[in-house]
């Protein structure tokens, strides 16, 4: 599968002239909120959580100062984020301290020769063409594909998933955004207000442009795919979004028990629990 320009297509190896596709921005937006579902099986295993100022911070002393690497500074201010947002302080805080983190693992994620857009929506493409496949999409998810361009796209993938099973090659999906629209999914306008002043000393941000749990979200999946293990702040926010999107299946256990005690109870007070979950597990870690 290539996309290019934000055209998604899909090419069969056995029809190479087959493509389908679609070519607007809204399904790739759409399609990218969607898609922050794939991310929750990074968290179906059961793996250990770890301290903010555990041995994964990287950091080390030398000459008594204690150098903090890219990936340990990225961690700390997400950590900071989901803290702060949490605690519901200023959106504005939250949105520039989680931005100021994806910019740093996007920027890693390059420099390791990947694309993070390209990558989550890889993935998520695959994610849902071995559910639907394997007939275990969720019948509402099923629908919102069957009604849209996508499904034309996905049907000789999901054909080759079904005929080559575990012998099939995720490599052959990839994806390609074009800058424009990766500025677009992850909320640019935003994060540059809140940065510079050196183009629009006067100028005026709307709210409606802040999207606070998107860029934490995005953040949290950068960095997952950087570390793969996640924070108690990360785990918290997971199962804070999960409970809020009744999607808390894919979660692993210990998680999954606290995201369905998210579930029973209203929104204010899953913030409150939210940051009891990080203050215990990061107590926890320092025993």
């Amino acid at each position: 599968m290539e996309a290019f320009a934000g055209v998604v297509q899909w090419q069969n190896g056995s029809f190479p002239s087959c493509i389908r596709g679609f070519d607007s921005l809204r399904p790739l937006q759409d399609l990218a909120d969607f898609l922050w579902t794939v991310l929750l099986p990074v968290l179906s295993l059961d793996i250990p959580l770890l301290s903010s100022d555990s041995v994964s911070v990287e950091a080390c002393r030398r000459q008594g100062t204690v150098q903090i690497s890219k990936i340990a500074a990225a961690q700390r201010q997400l950590d900071a984020a989901i803290r702060i947002f949490f605690d519901r302080e200023d959106e504005l805080a939250v949105h520039t301290v989680a931005a100021a983190a994806f910019q740093v693992l996007r920027d890693v994620t390059k420099n390791r020769g990947k694309n993070f857009t390209s990558e989550v929506f890889r993935a998520g493409i695959l994610n849902i063409a071995k559910q639907y496949a394997a007939g275990t999409l969720p019948q509402d998810k099923r629908a919102i594909i069957e009604g849209s361009g996508l499904m034309t796209m996905l049907e000789p993938l999901i054909a080759d998933i079904r005929e080559q099973g575990e012998e099939f090659d995720s490599k052959r999906i990839g994806v390609k955004v074009s800058k424009q629209q990766e500025h677009k999914l992850w909320l640019y306008q935003a994060t540059n207000f809140l940065k510079h002043a050196d183009r629009d000393p006067h100028g005026f941000l709307s709210t409606d442009n802040l999207d606070n749990e998107r860029i934490i979200m995005a953040t949290c999946a950068a960095y997952l795919e950087i570390m793969k293990e996640p924070t108690p702040e990360i785990a918290a926010y997971f199962a804070f979004w999960s409970a809020k999107n009744h999607e808390v299946d894919g979660l692993a256990k210990e998680v999954q028990k606290f995201a369905r005690q998210l579930e029973t109870t209203n929104e204010a007070r899953r913030y409150k629990l939210c940051i009891q979950y990080i203050r215990e597990h990061k107590r926890a870690a320092r025993r």
